[in-house]
């Protein structure tokens, strides 16, 4: 089979493998590789596998989920244990650059996928071709996993989580393996066919799509990667104000403010900053006015929020 015909073959048989160039040259496994990951329609199948197995995820964890909250909401213990140590302070949510742009991502994904999915089955219906069935369901699976993405997403937003979940990262990661394969694929089509305009329209709508969104992709997978979610958690105390604000115009007003406050690192190292008070009560006790207060990253208040925050 020449170069030109196996690239845009679209049998998923995998008798095609005795019909490869070079019996003397590729073994077995090299062949069964190069038909697994070079053909189109194993490929969509590898793909889609993987869609299947983080779908399957979700699925799982989202019952879970629901098993775990209708335990707590039979078991008065749990209701209580669910109850805040440090009284009910609220608290707002931030989100920066890298969760919002996820976001427009999956879900320009989402509606490429969609539209792609819709384009093959009307094919379909004129052409009666089972390729364009087998692709429609592939944009489908894939459709469906981008909308799985977005209700993760909605769930991390929801208990404030600062880190994606493990599932969701692993994803992104073999995500952008797999368009990296297909868009590699693409362009050996457009460099080695010589006809290539004369490929079946769906498969040259995929090639052009997957090289599209090959860096959307390289970035969802650096955000798996990196790690972080995107959102920050401002904690408030009970009377609305926030509270980082609230110490630190609390500590502006304290004449009686620890030196460590204000002392630099090597005062710090050697605990120069400490030596006024120890001078001072070696003279005479110290009263407790004379007590310096600690700095607003050490008070309780703060200690507090760090708690409740993890």
């Amino acid at each position: 089979m020449s170069s030109a015909s196996w690239l845009t073959s679209l049998t998923c048989s995998s008798s095609i493998i005795q019909n490869l160039d070079g019996p003397t040259t590729f073994t077995v496994a090299n062949q069964w590789l190069r038909f697994i990951f070079l053909f189109p329609c194993p490929q969509i199948v590898l793909y889609s596998s993987i869609d299947l197995l983080f779908l399957l995820t979700f699925v799982v964890f989202s019952i879970k989920k629901l098993f775990s909250r209708f335990r707590s909401s039979s078991d008065t213990t749990s209701s209580l244990i669910d109850e805040p140590l440090l009284g009910n302070n609220r608290s707002h949510l931030q989100y920066n650059f890298w969760f919002k742009l996820s976001l427009v991502a999956i879900t320009l994904l989402a509606i490429a996928h969609t539209i792609l999915c819709i384009f093959n089955i009307l094919q379909n219906q004129s052409t009666k071709s089972p390729w364009k069935l087998t692709e429609a369901m592939f944009h489908l699976v894939q459709a469906i996993t981008q909308v799985a993405t977005l209700a993760v997403i909605a769930y991390e937003r929801k208990s404030q989580a600062v880190s994606h979940l493990m599932p969701l990262r692993i994803y992104w990661v073999l995500n952008f393996v797999m368009t990296c394969l297909f868009a590699a694929t693409a362009i050996t089509r457009l460099t080695s066919v010589g006809e290539y305009n004369n490929m079946d329209s769906g498969l040259r709508f995929d090639d052009m799509f997957f090289l599209a969104s090959l860096h959307v992709s390289a970035f969802l997978c650096a955000v798996a990667v990196r790690g972080h979610s995107g959102i920050s958690v401002i904690r408030e105390l009970e009377t609305g104000v926030n509270s980082r604000t609230q110490l630190h115009e609390l500590a502006s007003k304290d004449a009686n403010m620890s030196g460590y406050a204000s002392a630099s690192l090597v005062s710090r190292a050697v605990f120069l900053w400490v030596n006024p008070l120890i001078k001072k009560g070696y003279k005479a006790p110290l009263k407790g006015d004379e007590v310096p207060s600690l700095p607003p990253d050490h008070r309780a208040e703060k200690m507090s929020e760090l708690f409740q925050m993890n």
